[in-house]
Protein backbone atom coordinates (compact mmCIF):
# COMPACT_ATOMS: atom_id res chain seq x y z
CA UNK A 1 0.00 0.00 0.00
CA UNK A 2 1.08 3.49 -1.09
CA UNK A 3 0.58 6.47 1.94
CA UNK A 4 0.22 9.66 -0.11
CA UNK A 5 0.79 12.41 1.41
CA UNK A 6 -2.58 15.31 1.67
CA UNK A 7 -2.25 18.54 0.51
CA UNK A 8 -1.64 21.03 4.01
CA UNK A 9 -4.52 22.95 4.47
CA UNK A 10 -4.43 26.93 4.23
CA UNK A 11 -7.39 29.25 4.95
CA UNK A 12 -10.17 28.24 2.60
CA UNK A 13 -10.28 31.54 1.28
CA UNK A 14 -6.30 31.67 0.45
CA UNK A 15 -6.46 28.46 -0.84
CA UNK A 16 -9.52 28.88 -3.11
CA UNK A 17 -8.23 32.14 -4.76
CA UNK A 18 -5.25 30.27 -5.36
CA UNK A 19 -6.85 27.23 -7.04
CA UNK A 20 -9.24 29.96 -9.30
CA UNK A 21 -5.86 31.90 -10.06
CA UNK A 22 -3.98 28.81 -11.22
CA UNK A 23 -7.16 27.35 -13.20
CA UNK A 24 -7.95 30.84 -14.26
CA UNK A 25 -4.43 30.95 -15.70
CA UNK A 26 -4.05 27.36 -16.88
CA UNK A 27 -7.38 28.06 -19.32
CA UNK A 28 -6.20 31.25 -20.64
CA UNK A 29 -2.67 30.11 -21.41
CA UNK A 30 -2.11 26.19 -22.21
CA UNK A 31 -5.75 25.35 -23.51
CA UNK A 32 -6.75 25.96 -27.37
CA UNK A 33 -9.94 27.48 -27.65
CA UNK A 34 -13.05 25.91 -29.10
CA UNK A 35 -13.41 26.77 -32.60
CA UNK A 36 -15.69 24.10 -34.05
CA UNK A 37 -12.87 22.85 -35.66
CA UNK A 38 -11.59 19.64 -34.10
CA UNK A 39 -7.62 19.80 -33.76
CA UNK A 40 -6.86 18.57 -30.45
CA UNK A 41 -4.89 20.15 -27.54
CA UNK A 42 -7.52 20.25 -24.54
CA UNK A 43 -10.43 22.42 -26.62
CA UNK A 44 -12.78 20.05 -24.51
CA UNK A 45 -11.25 20.14 -21.30
CA UNK A 46 -14.28 22.77 -20.29
CA UNK A 47 -17.10 20.37 -21.03
CA UNK A 48 -15.33 17.89 -19.11
CA UNK A 49 -14.49 19.29 -15.85
CA UNK A 50 -17.94 20.82 -15.04
CA UNK A 51 -18.84 19.16 -11.95
CA UNK A 52 -16.05 17.91 -10.87
CA UNK A 53 -17.16 16.76 -7.38
CA UNK A 54 -18.45 13.94 -9.25
CA UNK A 55 -15.01 12.54 -10.21
CA UNK A 56 -12.03 12.79 -7.82
CA UNK A 57 -9.31 11.66 -10.07
CA UNK A 58 -10.24 14.16 -12.93
CA UNK A 59 -10.51 16.96 -9.98
CA UNK A 60 -6.65 16.03 -8.76
CA UNK A 61 -5.37 15.68 -12.34
CA UNK A 62 -6.67 19.19 -12.97
CA UNK A 63 -5.12 20.43 -9.75
CA UNK A 64 -1.93 18.74 -11.16
CA UNK A 65 -1.70 20.31 -14.01
CA UNK A 66 -2.89 23.73 -13.02
CA UNK A 67 -0.88 24.25 -9.96
CA UNK A 68 2.24 23.45 -11.67
CA UNK A 69 1.58 25.12 -14.53
CA UNK A 70 0.82 28.31 -12.72
CA UNK A 71 3.70 28.06 -9.62
CA UNK A 72 6.66 27.08 -12.60
CA UNK A 73 5.40 30.15 -14.71
CA UNK A 74 5.65 32.82 -11.90
CA UNK A 75 7.99 30.47 -9.91
CA UNK A 76 6.46 29.06 -6.73
CA UNK A 77 8.08 26.31 -5.57
CA UNK A 78 5.16 25.59 -2.69
CA UNK A 79 2.85 25.05 -5.32
CA UNK A 80 5.04 23.09 -7.09
CA UNK A 81 5.33 20.98 -4.39
CA UNK A 82 1.40 20.92 -4.08
CA UNK A 83 0.93 20.00 -7.39
CA UNK A 84 3.30 16.95 -7.08
CA UNK A 85 0.83 16.13 -4.45
CA UNK A 86 -2.38 15.81 -6.30
CA UNK A 87 -0.24 13.93 -8.85
CA UNK A 88 -0.09 11.43 -6.66
CA UNK A 89 -3.57 11.18 -5.52
CA UNK A 90 -4.29 10.83 -9.11
CA UNK A 91 -1.81 8.32 -9.91
CA UNK A 92 -3.70 6.35 -7.71
CA UNK A 93 -6.93 7.04 -8.84
CA UNK A 94 -6.19 5.64 -11.95
CA UNK A 95 -4.81 3.14 -10.78
CA UNK A 96 -8.01 1.74 -8.99
CA UNK A 97 -9.83 3.33 -12.24
CA UNK A 98 -7.74 0.69 -14.40
CA UNK A 99 -9.09 -2.24 -12.71
CA UNK A 100 -12.39 -2.05 -14.16
CA UNK A 101 -12.54 -1.59 -17.85
CA UNK A 102 -15.88 0.77 -17.59
CA UNK A 103 -14.27 3.05 -15.40
CA UNK A 104 -10.74 2.90 -17.35
CA UNK A 105 -12.66 3.88 -20.67
CA UNK A 106 -14.58 6.88 -19.56
CA UNK A 107 -13.97 10.25 -20.81
CA UNK A 108 -13.05 11.41 -17.80
CA UNK A 109 -10.29 8.76 -16.80
CA UNK A 110 -8.85 9.48 -20.28
CA UNK A 111 -8.62 13.54 -19.98
CA UNK A 112 -6.97 12.59 -16.37
CA UNK A 113 -3.98 10.49 -18.01
CA UNK A 114 -3.75 13.57 -20.75
CA UNK A 115 -3.64 16.02 -17.73
CA UNK A 116 -0.98 13.86 -16.47
CA UNK A 117 0.67 13.60 -19.14
CA UNK A 118 0.76 17.17 -19.40
CA UNK A 119 2.02 17.77 -15.73
CA UNK A 120 5.16 15.78 -17.20
CA UNK A 121 5.90 18.27 -19.49
CA UNK A 122 5.66 21.10 -17.44
CA UNK A 123 7.74 19.06 -14.83
CA UNK A 124 10.37 17.41 -17.21
CA UNK A 125 14.01 17.53 -15.76
CA UNK A 126 15.84 16.32 -18.81
CA UNK A 127 15.41 14.03 -22.42
CA UNK A 128 15.20 10.97 -20.33
CA UNK A 129 11.88 12.31 -18.78
CA UNK A 130 10.07 12.15 -22.17
CA UNK A 131 9.10 8.74 -21.64
CA UNK A 132 6.63 9.92 -18.73
CA UNK A 133 4.49 12.03 -21.02
CA UNK A 134 4.69 9.22 -23.48
CA UNK A 135 3.73 6.56 -21.10
CA UNK A 136 0.17 8.96 -19.90
CA UNK A 137 -0.29 9.75 -23.57
CA UNK A 138 -0.25 6.04 -24.65
CA UNK A 139 -2.75 4.73 -21.51
CA UNK A 140 -4.98 7.49 -22.90
CA UNK A 141 -4.74 6.06 -26.99
CA UNK A 142 -5.53 2.56 -25.38
CA UNK A 143 -8.50 3.61 -23.69
CA UNK A 144 -9.93 5.67 -26.46
CA UNK A 145 -9.61 2.39 -28.55
CA UNK A 146 -11.53 0.05 -26.35
CA UNK A 147 -14.43 2.24 -26.93
CA UNK A 148 -13.49 4.18 -29.77
CA UNK A 149 -17.19 3.75 -31.45
CA UNK A 150 -18.65 5.37 -28.62
CA UNK A 151 -16.32 8.02 -28.42
CA UNK A 152 -15.71 8.74 -31.90
CA UNK A 153 -19.37 10.11 -32.81
CA UNK A 154 -18.73 13.40 -30.57
CA UNK A 155 -16.97 16.64 -31.00
CA UNK A 156 -15.21 16.59 -28.21
CA UNK A 157 -14.10 12.81 -28.18
CA UNK A 158 -12.75 13.34 -31.81
CA UNK A 159 -10.71 15.88 -29.99
CA UNK A 160 -9.53 13.66 -27.38
CA UNK A 161 -8.35 11.28 -30.36
CA UNK A 162 -6.88 13.70 -32.10
CA UNK A 163 -4.63 15.03 -29.11
CA UNK A 164 -3.67 11.35 -27.92
CA UNK A 165 -2.77 10.75 -31.77
CA UNK A 166 -0.34 13.80 -32.51
CA UNK A 167 1.50 12.87 -29.62
CA UNK A 168 1.91 8.94 -30.63
CA UNK A 169 2.92 9.83 -34.25
CA UNK A 170 5.52 11.86 -33.28
CA UNK A 171 6.61 10.05 -30.37
CA UNK A 172 6.69 6.96 -33.15
CA UNK A 173 8.53 8.56 -35.49
CA UNK A 174 11.35 10.31 -32.79
CA UNK A 175 11.58 6.69 -31.47
CA UNK A 176 11.70 4.94 -34.62
CA UNK A 177 8.80 2.44 -33.02
CA UNK A 178 5.94 0.72 -34.84
CA UNK A 179 2.28 2.83 -34.38
CA UNK A 180 0.89 0.83 -32.18
CA UNK A 181 -1.82 -1.03 -33.81
CA UNK A 182 -5.08 0.17 -31.76
CA UNK A 183 -3.94 3.66 -32.80
CA UNK A 184 -4.15 2.59 -36.59
CA UNK A 185 -7.54 0.79 -36.29
CA UNK A 186 -8.72 3.87 -34.24
CA UNK A 187 -7.52 6.54 -37.11
CA UNK A 188 -9.52 4.48 -39.56
CA UNK A 189 -12.59 4.59 -37.76
CA UNK A 190 -11.58 8.32 -36.70
CA UNK A 191 -11.56 9.06 -40.72
CA UNK A 192 -15.63 8.22 -40.66
CA UNK A 193 -16.42 11.64 -38.68
CA UNK A 194 -13.35 13.55 -39.96
CA UNK A 195 -12.54 15.61 -43.08
CA UNK A 196 -9.95 14.17 -44.76
CA UNK A 197 -9.55 16.84 -46.83
CA UNK A 198 -7.60 18.61 -44.15
CA UNK A 199 -4.39 19.43 -44.53
CA UNK A 200 -3.37 18.29 -40.73
CA UNK A 201 -5.19 14.85 -41.29
CA UNK A 202 -3.21 14.16 -44.79
CA UNK A 203 -0.28 15.12 -42.89
CA UNK A 204 -0.81 12.47 -40.27
CA UNK A 205 -1.32 10.54 -42.77
CA UNK A 206 2.19 10.49 -44.70
CA UNK A 207 3.46 10.85 -40.59
CA UNK A 208 1.95 7.16 -40.12
CA UNK A 209 3.98 6.26 -43.81
CA UNK A 210 6.86 7.68 -41.88
CA UNK A 211 6.74 6.30 -38.47
CA UNK A 212 6.21 2.34 -40.33
CA UNK A 213 9.10 3.05 -42.45
CA UNK A 214 11.06 4.25 -39.82
CA UNK A 215 10.07 1.41 -37.54
CA UNK A 216 11.00 -0.82 -40.13
CA UNK A 217 14.60 0.44 -40.72
CA UNK A 218 15.30 0.04 -37.14
CA UNK A 219 15.27 -3.82 -37.78
CA UNK A 220 16.66 -3.45 -40.90
CA UNK A 221 13.82 -3.74 -43.71
CA UNK A 222 14.48 -3.16 -45.72
CA UNK A 223 18.21 -3.23 -45.95
CA UNK A 224 19.49 -1.89 -49.27
CA UNK A 225 20.36 1.59 -49.63
CA UNK A 226 19.33 2.25 -52.63
CA UNK A 227 15.72 0.92 -51.87
CA UNK A 228 15.78 3.23 -48.53
CA UNK A 229 16.60 6.09 -50.61
CA UNK A 230 13.48 5.95 -52.88
CA UNK A 231 11.06 5.35 -50.15
CA UNK A 232 12.34 7.90 -48.24
CA UNK A 233 12.19 10.34 -51.56
CA UNK A 234 8.67 9.67 -52.18
CA UNK A 235 7.40 10.49 -48.55
CA UNK A 236 9.21 13.54 -48.81
CA UNK A 237 7.73 14.13 -51.98
CA UNK A 238 4.46 14.01 -50.36
CA UNK A 239 5.23 16.10 -48.33
CA UNK A 240 6.33 18.54 -50.83
CA UNK A 241 3.13 18.15 -52.42
CA UNK A 242 1.49 19.07 -49.35
CA UNK A 243 3.10 21.84 -48.66
CA UNK A 244 2.80 22.96 -52.27
CA UNK A 245 -1.08 22.59 -52.35
CA UNK A 246 -2.02 23.67 -48.98
CA UNK A 247 -5.52 25.72 -48.92
CA UNK A 248 -4.97 29.63 -49.22
CA UNK A 249 -6.60 30.24 -45.72
CA UNK A 250 -3.29 28.35 -44.87
CA UNK A 251 -1.23 30.59 -46.49
CA UNK A 252 1.57 32.40 -44.31
CA UNK A 253 3.17 35.80 -44.49
CA UNK A 254 7.53 36.10 -45.11
CA UNK A 255 8.37 39.55 -43.74
CA UNK A 256 11.61 41.13 -43.99
CA UNK A 257 12.91 42.06 -40.14
CA UNK A 258 15.85 44.13 -39.44
CA UNK A 259 18.88 42.08 -38.12
CA UNK A 260 17.59 41.34 -34.71
CA UNK A 261 19.77 38.07 -33.82
CA UNK A 262 17.50 37.93 -30.13
CA UNK A 263 13.89 37.91 -31.81
CA UNK A 264 14.84 36.83 -35.45
CA UNK A 265 17.53 34.55 -36.83
CA UNK A 266 18.73 35.93 -40.57
CA UNK A 267 16.64 38.28 -41.99
CA UNK A 268 12.81 37.28 -42.17
CA UNK A 269 10.33 36.04 -40.24
CA UNK A 270 6.50 33.83 -40.62
CA UNK A 271 3.15 35.40 -39.83
CA UNK A 272 0.25 33.10 -39.37
CA UNK A 273 -3.15 33.10 -39.82
CA UNK A 274 -3.47 30.94 -37.06
CA UNK A 275 -1.07 29.15 -34.71
CA UNK A 276 -2.18 25.76 -35.51
CA UNK A 277 -1.29 26.31 -39.13
CA UNK A 278 2.07 27.06 -38.15
CA UNK A 279 2.28 23.96 -35.94
CA UNK A 280 1.32 21.61 -39.15
CA UNK A 281 3.85 23.80 -41.08
CA UNK A 282 6.19 23.11 -38.68
CA UNK A 283 5.33 19.54 -38.69
CA UNK A 284 6.00 18.85 -42.41
CA UNK A 285 9.09 20.62 -41.78
CA UNK A 286 10.44 18.64 -39.19
CA UNK A 287 9.17 15.85 -41.08
CA UNK A 288 11.10 16.20 -43.96
CA UNK A 289 14.33 17.28 -42.08
CA UNK A 290 14.07 13.01 -40.85
CA UNK A 291 13.96 11.65 -44.59
CA UNK A 292 16.19 13.88 -45.94
CA UNK A 293 18.57 13.26 -42.79
CA UNK A 294 18.27 9.76 -44.06
CA UNK A 295 18.85 10.48 -47.46
CA UNK A 296 22.35 12.04 -46.70
CA UNK A 297 22.95 9.37 -44.04
CA UNK A 298 22.20 6.39 -47.03
CA UNK A 299 24.14 8.26 -50.15
CA UNK A 300 26.87 6.68 -48.85
CA UNK A 301 30.62 6.79 -50.73
CA UNK A 302 28.59 7.92 -54.10
CA UNK A 303 26.15 10.68 -52.89
CA UNK A 304 26.51 12.40 -56.50
CA UNK A 305 25.25 9.38 -58.49
CA UNK A 306 22.18 9.02 -56.17
CA UNK A 307 21.10 12.30 -55.55
CA UNK A 308 21.46 13.19 -59.49
CA UNK A 309 19.36 9.93 -59.99
CA UNK A 310 16.62 11.04 -57.27
CA UNK A 311 16.00 14.35 -58.80
CA UNK A 312 16.15 13.78 -62.18
CA UNK A 313 12.91 11.14 -61.11
CA UNK A 314 11.48 13.26 -58.02
CA UNK A 315 10.26 17.55 -58.44
CA UNK A 316 13.06 18.36 -56.14
CA UNK A 317 16.59 19.08 -56.37
CA UNK A 318 18.14 16.37 -54.35
CA UNK A 319 21.57 17.26 -55.71
CA UNK A 320 21.20 20.35 -53.42
CA UNK A 321 20.38 18.64 -50.13
CA UNK A 322 22.30 21.36 -47.94
CA UNK A 323 20.12 23.81 -49.10
CA UNK A 324 17.23 22.27 -48.77
CA UNK A 325 17.86 21.44 -45.18
CA UNK A 326 19.35 24.76 -44.43
CA UNK A 327 16.06 25.87 -46.31
CA UNK A 328 13.92 23.94 -43.70
CA UNK A 329 15.62 24.74 -40.64
CA UNK A 330 15.33 28.16 -41.44
CA UNK A 331 11.85 28.08 -42.27
CA UNK A 332 10.80 26.54 -38.29
CA UNK A 333 13.40 29.05 -37.15
CA UNK A 334 11.50 31.71 -38.77
CA UNK A 335 8.03 30.72 -36.83
CA UNK A 336 9.53 31.35 -33.65
CA UNK A 337 8.66 34.78 -32.94
CA UNK A 338 4.93 33.97 -33.46
CA UNK A 339 5.13 31.06 -31.12
CA UNK A 340 7.15 33.35 -28.71
CA UNK A 341 4.81 36.21 -29.14
CA UNK A 342 7.46 38.09 -30.32
CA UNK A 343 5.76 39.98 -32.81
CA UNK A 344 4.53 43.34 -31.31
CA UNK A 345 8.24 43.32 -30.49
CA UNK A 346 9.47 43.70 -33.93
CA UNK A 347 7.18 47.20 -34.13
CA UNK A 348 6.20 45.78 -37.71
CA UNK A 349 2.52 46.09 -39.08
CA UNK A 350 1.12 42.47 -39.13
CA UNK A 351 -2.36 41.03 -39.82
CA UNK A 352 -4.48 40.24 -37.17
CA UNK A 353 -4.40 36.70 -36.17
CA UNK A 354 -6.75 34.64 -34.71
CA UNK A 355 -6.77 33.98 -31.28
CA UNK A 356 -8.07 30.19 -30.82
CA UNK A 357 -4.49 29.44 -30.35
CA UNK A 358 -2.64 31.04 -27.20
CA UNK A 359 1.01 30.94 -27.75
CA UNK A 360 1.99 28.87 -24.24
CA UNK A 361 -0.23 26.48 -25.81
CA UNK A 362 1.30 26.13 -29.40
CA UNK A 363 4.65 25.62 -27.50
CA UNK A 364 3.91 22.34 -26.99
CA UNK A 365 3.62 21.28 -30.57
CA UNK A 366 6.93 23.76 -31.00
CA UNK A 367 9.84 20.61 -29.15
CA UNK A 368 9.96 18.07 -31.96
CA UNK A 369 10.44 21.08 -35.25
CA UNK A 370 12.98 22.66 -33.28
CA UNK A 371 15.06 19.75 -31.84
CA UNK A 372 14.92 18.47 -35.95
CA UNK A 373 15.94 22.09 -37.00
CA UNK A 374 18.93 22.29 -34.50
CA UNK A 375 20.03 18.73 -35.35
CA UNK A 376 19.97 19.03 -38.87
CA UNK A 377 21.57 22.93 -39.53
CA UNK A 378 25.62 22.74 -40.34
CA UNK A 379 25.63 25.92 -38.82
CA UNK A 380 26.59 26.48 -35.08
CA UNK A 381 25.01 29.92 -34.78
CA UNK A 382 21.66 28.32 -35.84
CA UNK A 383 21.87 25.97 -33.08
CA UNK A 384 23.20 28.78 -30.51
CA UNK A 385 20.06 30.27 -31.23
CA UNK A 386 17.99 27.53 -31.14
CA UNK A 387 19.24 26.63 -27.77
CA UNK A 388 18.72 30.42 -26.52
CA UNK A 389 15.37 30.40 -27.66
CA UNK A 390 14.39 27.35 -25.85
CA UNK A 391 15.44 28.79 -22.43
CA UNK A 392 13.70 31.74 -23.01
CA UNK A 393 10.35 30.36 -24.20
CA UNK A 394 11.26 28.35 -20.76
CA UNK A 395 11.47 31.13 -18.76
CA UNK A 396 8.48 33.01 -20.00
CA UNK A 397 6.48 29.86 -19.57
CA UNK A 398 7.63 27.81 -17.26
CA UNK A 399 7.65 24.73 -19.39
CA UNK A 400 10.19 22.84 -18.65
CA UNK A 401 10.48 20.50 -21.49
CA UNK A 402 12.00 23.25 -23.87
CA UNK A 403 14.77 23.56 -20.67
CA UNK A 404 15.74 20.06 -21.45
CA UNK A 405 15.95 20.02 -24.77
CA UNK A 406 18.44 23.13 -24.74
CA UNK A 407 20.34 21.15 -22.21
CA UNK A 408 20.08 17.95 -25.02
CA UNK A 409 20.70 20.33 -27.94
CA UNK A 410 24.13 21.33 -26.02
CA UNK A 411 25.55 17.71 -25.79
CA UNK A 412 25.05 17.70 -29.47
CA UNK A 413 24.46 13.83 -29.47
CA UNK A 414 22.32 12.98 -32.40
CA UNK A 415 18.71 12.07 -31.34
CA UNK A 416 18.39 8.57 -33.08
CA UNK A 417 21.84 7.30 -31.14
CA UNK A 418 20.45 8.58 -27.86
CA UNK A 419 17.24 6.22 -28.80
CA UNK A 420 19.51 3.50 -29.48
CA UNK A 421 21.03 4.03 -26.39
CA UNK A 422 18.10 4.81 -24.41
CA UNK A 423 16.47 1.35 -25.83
CA UNK A 424 20.07 -0.52 -25.14
CA UNK A 425 20.78 0.63 -21.75
CA UNK A 426 16.65 -0.47 -20.95
CA UNK A 427 17.17 -3.87 -22.19
CA UNK A 428 20.33 -4.11 -20.43
CA UNK A 429 18.33 -3.41 -17.01
CA UNK A 430 15.77 -6.22 -18.05
CA UNK A 431 18.97 -8.43 -19.01
CA UNK A 432 17.58 -9.34 -22.25
CA UNK A 433 19.54 -10.31 -25.19
CA UNK A 434 22.33 -11.83 -22.34
CA UNK A 435 23.78 -15.38 -22.50
CA UNK A 436 23.35 -17.16 -19.30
Amino acid sequence: MVLIEQPKRMPFSVSQMIDDYASAFFFAKHVFRESGVARGHFEFLAAYTTGLDTNETLFTSLKAATLAAYGLKFCYPALVQRSRIYYGLALNGLRTAMQSLTEATKSTTIVAMMLLGTFETLNCENINSLSSTDAHMSGAMRCISFRANQILKSHHGLQLFLQTSWCRLVTSILRSRPIPEELIETRRQAAKYLSTDDPAWKLSEIMEKLAKFRAELKLRVPCDNIEVVNIAAGLDQDLSTLAENMPVEWDFQRILAEQDPELVFGSYYHVYPDLWMACIWNFIRACRLVLLKEIRSRAGSSPDVILLDLSSRHDCNYAELDTVVEFLTSEICATVPQFCDYLQDLHVEVPITKTEVPTTASVYHLFWPLLNAAQSTSLDSQRCWIIDRCRNIGHTTGIQQVFALADFLETREDIDSWVDRNDEEKLSSLNIGRGA
